[in-house]
């Protein structure tokens, strides 16, 4: 899971100090976290410090106690509000996109109401080509995208025939990790439809 941060420090007599504390900021969040120095752009550079952090989506995955999972969601949403209002511009990879839409469904819907959230359609679609000609994938090589998401919920509550209810939930999110679009289908039962 990559973030990109906006290197300041090169405009400022204190660069060791800004780094020491990004640095710090991001091994808060995850200990094992790397980080390197890179310079994204076409013409005029933009220096960024790209965070490599482990990933959530994977450990969520291995979590079957939905109360755990909310914790490693509010865990991380929170550091991603902090990095952005710190550190000002921002870039995040598909992972964090899905990592920050999964919260979404858990802000919305009541913890204990939720059978099973699936993701059924993810597309990265890039906003230029890549830059250095390297695979699409890599942030540093292709950090402006829009990433739709959709997901599939189904709900515990179940209807006056025993069937549960279905939400799908479909997400724009950009590259800066706003969201662009967020909207909740409620699928109808065929008699409903």
């Amino acid at each position: 899971m990559e973030i990109i941060l906006n290197d300041q420090s090169y405009e400022l007599l204190e660069k060791k100090e800004f780094l020491e504390e990004m640095i710090k900021d991001i091994k808060d969040f995850d200990k094992n976290a790397t980080y390197e120095s890179c310079d994204i752009g076409r013409g005029a550079d933009w220096p960024v410090i790209l965070a490599i952090y482990s990933s959530i989506a994977s450990t969520i995955g291995m979590i079957s106690a939905i109360p755990a999972i909310i914790e490693i969601l509010k865990k991380f949403k929170s550091h991603f509000v902090k990095m952005k209002k710190k550190y000002g511009r921002l870039k995040i990879c598909e992972e964090c996109a899905r990592t920050l839409a999964i919260n979404y469904i858990f802000e919305n819907e009541n913890e204990y109401e939720i059978k099973d959230v699936r993701n059924v359609f993810n597309k990265n679609i890039p906003i230029n080509p890549p830059i250095r000609n390297k695979k699409i994938g890599n942030l540093s090589d292709n950090p402006d995208s829009y990433y739709f998401l959709i997901y599939h919920v189904i709900l515990n509550n179940e209807n006056e025939f025993g069937e549960f209810l279905e939400k799908y939930y479909h997400f724009i999110i950009k590259s800066d990790g706003v969201f662009e679009l967020s909207h909740i289908l409620e699928i109808p039962k065929w008699y409903d439809f």
